[in-house]
């Protein structure tokens, strides 16, 4: 059965949630069947620029591939996707158009908030651009994210569409640099795609362990909280890889995962020892 919580089974409220679940996070783990598929057309939606004109979807292609890569200023992963979206752009750019979607904020607080307007979405998008120096082009879903339901809702998703709007391959991470790369590399070859999505997230949820700290302080302290409430062992793996302060971002989860691992491996230790020898 397709998952009730995703695309257009939504109502605009619950679209526009003021605070994240362990549902939801659930929820972002696996693409829905209520999403357009591979092989599907994605509709000619309206979006905006980060100036506010209006134009249509299809517009952006300007005869390329259109790489479509959803995120906001309150998700994690989406913070440690824009360097490897850089990349690509910078490597790829004369050959496919990549553009971040601005959807709904992952992880709203209270200096951030969901955005109740337009304007202030497009806002939202502003300080993103600003704060980050984005190279690659962003526009603005509409407020109630008809894109975004359209590609399922995901918080920092790939989707690589053609000329005619068609959906060639998918990705749950912006961050899944091999299965973007192969299908880009197909897609410029006019060969066949090996396979048209990828669920990898494991390594992406681990490569933002180290933004996540940073993020949610810049969302407010909310976010802080409710991470607490709905997904306490993500929480505290953000707080270890901060200790690898030292290390780049996107290094620190991988480290954080593994003294994790080590502290519950002699907590264990420590238990048999005391009890049962």
């Amino acid at each position: 059965m397709p998952n009730a919580n995703h695309g257009n089974q939504l109502s605009n409220d619950d679209y526009r949630y003021e605070s994240i679940s362990m549902g939801l996070m659930f929820d972002d783990m696996r693409f829905s069947k209520n999403g357009v598929q591979p092989g599907q057309i994605v509709p000619n939606f309206d979006v905006f620029t980060t100036e506010g004109e209006k134009l249509k979807l299809y517009d952006l292609s300007a005869g390329k591939p259109l790489l479509l890569v959803t995120g906001s200023l309150t998700c994690p992963m989406t913070i440690s996707s824009i360097p490897s979206v850089s990349d690509l752009h910078r490597k790829l750019g004369d050959k496919v158009n990549i553009v971040l979607v601005y959807v709904r904020e992952a992880h709203p607080g209270e200096k951030v908030p969901q955005p109740k307007s337009l304007a202030e979405k497009i806002e939202h998008a502003m300080q993103l651009k600003k704060v980050y120096g984005t190279q690659f082009p962003i526009i603005v879903d509409g407020i109630d994210g008809e894109l975004h339901r359209a590609l399922d809702i995901m918080p920092n998703s790939a989707h690589l569409i053609d000329r005619q709007g068609k959906l060639l391959f998918r990705s749950l991470s912006a961050t899944d640099n091999a299965s973007l790369e192969q299908a880009l590399a197909a897609i410029n070859k006019r060969e066949p795609l090996k396979k048209t999505q990828s669920q990898r997230l494991l390594v992406p949820i681990l490569g933002s362990a180290g933004f996540m700290n940073g993020t949610f302080t810049v969302a407010g302290a909310r976010a802080h909280r409710e991470m607490i409430i709905s997904a306490l062992p993500v929480y505290l793996l953000s707080l270890t890889s901060s200790l690898f302060f030292f290390l780049p971002e996107h290094k620190r989860g991988a480290m954080g995962l593994i003294t994790m691992l080590s502290a519950a491996a002699i907590g264990a230790w420590a238990i048999y020892r005391t009890w049962f020898t």
